[in-house]
């Protein structure tokens, strides 16, 4: 009888562990693998000033990430929270405009058995228009 206790006791355990991890690569695949074209389709030229750069728009980039968070992450889990936090890269600055160069996603979820799941994620505009 103890045996079949035992057995019974490992059973759950080893269900539970593979419904966590689970959970966890899947969030680990959907955030490391957010498309970039929401952060493409974002892209702004502002040539018309003095120094030309490349830059994303904020308005965009949210409304992009929110629709493909919600869509993809509810899926897994439904307790989740992200933060978006745009910056210039130069400076680590806190950008205020409009455009940014440079974006920051806290993600953090709570899965099974309160399990707390944080990660960040930093997006930047790599490469800027070249002066003639």
């Amino acid at each position: 009888m103890l045996i079949l206790l035992v057995g019974l006791a490992f059973l759950i355990l080893s269900f539970s562990s593979y419904v966590l991890a689970y959970q966890i690569n899947g969030i680990n695949r959907i955030l490391v693998s957010t498309p970039v074209t929401i952060f493409e389709t974002s892209i702004y030229h502002n040539v018309d000033e003095e120094e030309p750069r490349v830059l994303m728009s904020k308005k965009i980039v949210i409304e992009k990430l929110d629709k493909f968070y919600q869509f993809e992450i509810s899926k897994i889990t439904e307790n989740f929270t992200y933060e978006i936090y745009f910056y210039n890269k130069e400076n680590g600055s806190m950008c205020v405009e409009d455009n940014c160069n440079a974006v920051e996603v806290s993600f953090s979820a709570s899965l099974m058995y309160n399990y707390q799941y944080h990660r960040t994620i930093h997006y930047e505009v790599y490469k800027t228009i070249d002066e003639p």
